[in-house]
């Protein structure tokens, strides 16, 4: 667990991790972040295009074959 901080960015905040752990997490600026809340509390994770498009695909099937996935979990 690291503690991080806020600090004003233009018309917002930003969080600001020390370049050591950024080191030892491999990120660098300008990568992206994907900030959760959960109830525990707020999680932040690495953005991953691989599974951002797979919940794409899901969500687009689940719109066109609702009726039958629902029958399916009855």
């Amino acid at each position: 667990m690291y503690q991080v901080r806020l600090q004003q960015v233009g018309d917002g905040l930003g969080i600001v991790i020390s370049d050591k752990e950024c080191t030892r997490l491999g990120l660098s600026e300008g990568d992206s972040l994907i900030l959760t809340e959960t109830p525990e509390g707020l999680r932040l994770t690495r953005y991953d295009k691989d599974f951002k498009d797979a919940m794409v695909a899901a969500e687009r099937g689940m719109r066109k074959f609702g009726r039958a996935l629902r029958k399916l979990a009855e």
